[in-house]
């Protein structure tokens, strides 16, 4: 997360480790996220909401007990994203393992979407009791205790949504998960042929070079210019006021690619060369992968 008080993510919380966790594959998990994005999108697009761009159309119909089993999925491919140890972790429930918040998120799910709470979630999240709250702290891995009356929409909204779907509601380029706000690349908002443009520039890369390559696209400055297109202002990531140069429907992302392309040849002289060797080729595929005539 940017910014807010978010604990924990599927990259470094730690969590129980065994032999079936061990012969999963990327495969699985990418799997079941595009289950969860698929079957939360459509459910947000029967509300009149938007979903993931790049979700695929789900086969057959989306229902409760559809949107729990794409939960459970999703969990069983990514048990390390949760610890149930109390020391240093605030959003862990006293007596509660990783049964009972499979158990507790399904059920509050399956009450979320036969109550159509996705219509209007912040409305719904207020009726929830104390216990569902915390349930919903500890699936979104917040340190804070959830107060409903402080959330926005699109905060409400992704705690109803289970974690790899949070979606970019207002648009700004930011995630609003209860009081976290972060992000994400690709995001909610990313057009599909950007979303397989970035899978081919990142294929093959470590986890570690997936989590830079993720930061280069979501820790960019918000610039601020003036009626005479004098820069005013710079508001970084994690400001209360932040929007993403990528929220700006003109947002050109070949453009942006040639551009770093150009800062690499500029600097050149001050990077370490195999630096700049990995960081030409990363952004020649993502361009080119916007742009075929360029090659």
């Amino acid at each position: 997360m940017m910014n807010g008080t978010a604990i924990g993510s599927a990259a470094t919380a730690q969590g129980p480790k065994g032999t079936e966790e061990a012969r999963r594959s990327p495969t699985d998990a990418r799997q079941a996220t595009d289950e969860v994005r698929s079957v939360f999108s459509a459910l947000l697009a029967q509300a009149g909401h938007e979903g993931w761009m790049s979700a695929r159309q789900p086969a057959g119909p989306v229902d409760a007990q559809r949107a729990v089993a794409s939960w459970e999925s999703w969990l069983q491919a990514h048990p390390g994203s949760y610890s149930f140890e109390l020391r240093g972790n605030p959003s862990m429930r006293p007596g509660k393992g990783l049964a009972d918040l499979r158990a507790d998120y399904g059920r509050i799910l399956q009450q979320a979407v036969q109550s159509d709470a996705y219509a209007v979630p912040e409305a719904y999240v207020r009726t929830l009791p104390r216990e569902d709250l915390a349930t919903l702290q500890q699936v979104a891995n917040l340190a804070d205790p959830i107060d409903p009356a402080s959330l926005s929409r699109e905060a409400a909204m992704n705690l109803l949504i289970p974690p790899g779907a949070a979606i970019d509601h207002d648009g700004n380029g930011v995630t609003e998960v209860g009081r976290a706000r972060g992000g994400s690349f690709p995001d909610s908002r990313t057009p599909p042929v950007v979303c397989a443009a970035w899978d081919a520039a990142t294929k093959g890369l470590s986890e570690q070079d997936k989590l830079y390559r993720m930061l280069s696209m979501i820790l960019e400055p918000d610039l601020r210019y003036g009626s005479r297109g004098e820069l005013v202002r710079v508001v970084l990531p994690g400001e209360a006021d932040y929007v993403s140069p990528r929220a700006s429907s003109g947002f050109d992302y070949a453009q942006h690619a040639a551009a770093r392309l150009e800062t690499l040849e500029r600097f050149r002289g001050q990077i370490d060369a195999e630096q700049y060797r990995q960081d030409r080729a990363f952004w020649q595929v993502f361009r080119d992968a916007l742009a075929p005539a360029s090659r």
